[in-house]
């Protein structure tokens, strides 16, 4: 499942709405506009934790607010300020910059009203971490027994888990044709 479908089934359709109605925006705009968002975001995550585990943690760790909580379940924590900060740390993370991430989004959805787009960029790059975080975290516990095993193989299975999240993740984030 792509994370635009668990959106659009998320709190029984009605997170997309929601975000849409909290952007000023119809929900098909909000849709296209998180269709373009999410696999671009989800390519610059794969290049950055690529081979590189303390990317990620230091990725993963921006999401980690000691709450437990899921994204796709709670729209107030969604759109709330917390994850604007995260995503938009996750944002300048990925693209350098928190403004080249806004250009390069700006690229793919020029008609977005520019609050919107900020608000929707922060929130998508939370969300594709989330879903990454979510997808690995599914993967470590499927793996844990082999990668207790020792030695420089340890290494090698944790860059196997997580380019193995990150490929996850990209397939659930990658548009359905």
């Amino acid at each position: 499942m792509t994370i635009l479908a668990e959106i659009e089934r998320a709190q029984d359709g009605a997170l997309l709405a929601r975000l849409a109605k909290a952007m000023d925006l119809s929900p098909i705009d909000a849709r296209l506009a998180l269709s373009a968002f999410c696999p671009a975001i989800a390519r610059q995550l794969e290049a950055r934790v690529t081979g590189d585990a303390r990317a990620y943690d230091n990725l993963a760790a921006l999401l980690d607010d000691g709450t437990g909580g899921d994204l796709l379940a709670n729209s107030d924590a969604l759109l709330g300020a917390e994850t604007a900060e995260d995503g938009n740390a996750i944002l300048a993370d990925l693209y350098g910059a928190c403004d080249a991430a806004v250009r390069a989004m700006r690229e793919m959805a020029p008609r977005l009203p520019e609050m919107a787009l900020l608000r929707l960029a922060a929130i998508a790059a939370a969300l594709v971490l989330d879903a990454m975080v979510r997808n690995h975290a599914r993967l470590s516990l499927a793996g844990a027994m082999p990668a207790a095993s020792g030695g420089g193989l340890i290494g090698t299975i944790l860059s196997s888990i997580v380019r193995g999240a990150v490929q996850g993740a990209m397939r659930q984030l990658a548009p359905r044709r």
